[in-house]
């Protein structure tokens, strides 16, 4: 069976992933925490070069990167891990001829998580993934820098095949929805909190996205629900944020018909590269837990 590297998969999304992936594949997994989840373990650090030489022993053909440090870091954790972390990991997985990659981003790489002036304000609706990041966190520029550093690797690497993915605010569709801020309690960050997307949805990208034809290159795609994370309609949400920030943006596109609750985030680019598109509302009223 084709064998497969999943980094964190002691995580929320590596453990179900591991699962899902099981079945077909062979699947390495990696991570601080023991867990038995995958079809061989292996305890360590992604970022430790030392813990890396644990997977010598196995031919990787795909490596799913999920493991990294999160929102709230500081600039010194993030960069140590995200950014040079992740380059000693592919360095490691690409002198061993692994050539197939999927990259765990965030849409923190737009740079929703800033909570202080001046407030996150994209260049354009729904966000796109060639936007660059506008952010001043950590966390968020860690994941751009990351992204960066996989493009030079494309460039670097020809043959290989690279996809970052800039995952949403991930819940668990099986339990209840999280409770959307209303009008008055949109945060700062509300463009991170508008863009949540289902545990189903992500690992079913996800898995399409490593399963998916060699095609040489680096493509960058967006994994979020297929509507905006609010009870009312995209242009009135995003309207009473940017009021609250004196800002304002094209928002044209929502007032098109059948696009009324439309994301954020475009998904044209993950249909389009991988014929992946998100089924799982986000919506709270649309939203009815599952049975486990």
């Amino acid at each position: 069976m084709p064998s497969i590297l999943i980094t964190g998969t002691s995580g929320f999304l590596g453990t179900a992933l591991a699962r899902r992936l099981a079945a077909d594949h062979e699947v390495i997994g990696l991570s601080r925490q023991p867990v038995d989840v995958a079809t061989h373990n292996r305890t360590g650090a992604f970022h430790a070069f030392e813990d890396l030489r644990a997977l010598d022993e196995f031919n990787i053909d795909t490596a799913i990167h999920l493991a990294a440090t999160v929102g709230g870091c500081s600039e010194e954790d993030a960069i140590a891990v995200n950014v040079a972390g992740t380059r000693r990991l592919m360095r490691y997985l690409l002198d061993r001829g692994v050539r197939k990659f999927v990259m765990a981003s965030s849409i923190c790489a737009y740079g929703g998580l800033t909570t202080h002036n001046p407030p996150f304000i994209p260049r354009q609706l729904p966000m796109r993934p060639t936007d660059r990041y506008l952010g001043h966190d950590a966390y968020g520029l860690s994941k751009w820098l990351m992204e960066e550093l996989v493009r030079d690797f494309s460039r670097a690497c020809a043959d290989a095949d690279f996809a970052n993915v800039r995952i949403g605010a991930v819940f668990d569709e099986r339990d209840a929805f999280p409770s959307p801020p209303t009008i008055d309690e949109i945060p700062t960050w509300a463009f991170v909190a508008l863009g949540r997307v289902a545990l189903t949805d992500v690992i079913d990208g996800l898995t399409t996205f490593a399963t998916a034809p060699h095609r040489p290159g680096e493509r960058t795609v967006n994994l979020v629900g297929p509507d905006i994370a609010a009870h009312d309609p995209t242009v009135v949400t995003v309207q009473a944020f940017l009021k609250k920030c004196d800002a304002d943006l094209d928002l044209s596109y929502y007032q098109q018909p059948g696009r009324e609750y439309a994301s954020l985030y475009s998904m044209d680019e993950t249909q389009r590269d991988f014929g992946f598109v998100p089924r799982i509302s986000v919506r709270p009223k649309q939203h009815e837990p599952v049975d486990r």
